[in-house]
């Protein structure tokens, strides 16, 4: 990565670091075996529901979905409750209090019938981790915040080599990488992401009243079908990025 590459990254943060999410989800697990208080919904309700209904208009019957960067699981659960009937849903993530909330959520709400969620402690950074997860490939990558978070380091561009490494390993072929970020701007997230071997750049999701500031992306594998276009601007709600005083 070039200087000016990683110039665009904000500041180093305790946000980049796994202490951080298992602190913070070893809270909301706490709350959620309190008070049933699942936690919050990363960006909005109203981003959430665009990369869904998203993902719902793309999908054949039968996809598989992995959601980088799970959180609370809450992305996969409104998947599950579409229409589609989906070959596979897994959330991973590297805080193991995040996979416990989800589990946690998932035996207690999943009505008899429904696909079941599969959740797996996952460290993108780690060969180790990446070499767990087998054969398994995804027709659909989503990641909403996990590498604006992971990205808040001094070591990010290893990190980055790492995520563009996972997602070689674990994209299908003709899969779609769908990334939503509150940092970046569709030029940064193309520098990082798309090249001449793996990724090219396809498309912005379809915008929504409520959300077009926000920045969606999809990448699909350069083996299968090239386009592109780019949509520009990308805050969170409130017009902020994610840096040392906001959550991803």
């Amino acid at each position: 990565m070039s200087d000016a590459e990683d110039s665009a990254h904000p500041a180093s943060s305790a946000l980049g670091t796994k202490e951080y999410w298992d602190a913070h989800y070893a809270v909301e697990l706490g709350n959620y075996q309190e008070s049933q208080d699942e936690g919050e919904i990363w960006f909005g309700k109203q981003a959430e529901t665009r990369a869904v209904q998203y993902l719902v208009a793309q999908a054949k019957e039968g996809a598989r979905v992995l959601d980088f960067g799970c959180g609370n699981g809450h992305f996969l659960r409104r998947l599950r409750s579409s229409r589609i009937e989906w070959g596979a849903l897994r959330g991973t993530d590297y805080s193991e209090p995040s996979i416990d909330l989800c589990k946690k959520i998932e035996e207690e709400q999943r009505e008899d019938g429904e696909r079941e969620i599969k959740y797996t402690v996952f460290d993108i950074l780690s060969a180790d981790s990446l070499a767990a997860m087998g054969d398994a490939r995804f027709d659909f990558i989503h990641d909403k915040g996990t590498w604006d978070a992971i990205s808040l380091s001094d070591e990010r561009t290893a990190r980055l080599a790492a995520y563009r490494r996972a997602l070689a390993a674990l994209l299908a072929e003709d899969g779609q990488f769908v990334i939503v970020s509150c940092n970046y701007t569709t030029a940064e997230l193309r520098d990082f992401f798309v090249d001449d071997q793996q990724l090219e750049f396809v498309s912005e999701l379809p915008e929504t009243k409520q959300t077009a500031a926000f920045s969606y992306i999809r990448w699909q594998d350069r083996r299968a079908l090239p386009h592109c276009s780019i949509q520009e601007e990308i805050e969170d709600d409130d017009g902020t990025r994610l840096d040392n005083s906001t959550r991803a």
